[in-house]
């Protein structure tokens, strides 16, 4: 995955990035969950409105991206990166103002920041694993719901229906059997 690098030689904040970007030719909205079906419109393709979202959709005739501004006292946060990696699909832009010392040549074009596409896969992997296992331990919840809020507790902080506490052995099982399963028919290398 390729992530654009926005290289930015003044000391600006968050606040000051929509009107730098003007100077540069380009329009600016802030990402609001409001306003993003209509960015998935005009990009063209869908992305997950959720943690870890990029700040803006920048645009003009040539380009459209979302892009992540980081100032010099900011730093681009794991669920920031994770939600790149999931939303693989959209341009993505990460705007870095420079410290004084790096402001050398104003006319260096900018980089482009690779993320290891092995290390991405491997996530990728691992995720549909977890599904897996989540939709059989949710299968097992839904045939035995004496066990909510004695074995196993609902996860309210996830969007979609998850729980956590002692995996019943019987889902543990299933768990092998199927992972088993999905390695014997070449799905998972590991």
């Amino acid at each position: 995955m390729n992530i654009k690098i926005m290289k930015i030689y003044e000391n600006i904040t968050e606040k000051d990035f929509p009107k730098y970007l003007k100077n540069l030719g380009y329009s600016c909205k802030k990402i609001k969950y409001s306003n993003h079906k209509s960015i998935e419109k005009s990009l063209r393709a869908n992305f997950n409105c959720s943690k870890g979202m990029p700040d803006f959709y920048v645009y003009n005739k040539k380009e459209k991206f979302l892009c992540e501004f980081k100032s010099l006292i900011d730093s681009w946060q794991p669920h920031q990166i994770e939600w790149a990696m999931n939303n693989s699909n959209i341009p993505l832009t990460l705007a870095l103002v420079l410290p004084e010392k790096d402001r050398k040549d104003l006319n260096e074009k900018n980089n482009i920041l690779i993320i290891d596409t092995e290390s991405e896969e491997e996530n990728k992997r691992i995720e549909r694993l977890h599904k897996i296992q989540n939709k059989i331990l949710i299968s097992y919840v839904h045939k035995h719901p004496e066990i909510i809020n004695k074995e196993l507790f609902r996860n309210f902080e996830s969007e979609k229906e998850s729980y956590f506490g002692m995996i019943p052995l019987e889902v543990s099982k299933k768990w092998k059997e199927v992972k088993n399963k999905l390695r014997n028919e070449n799905h998972f290398n590991k």
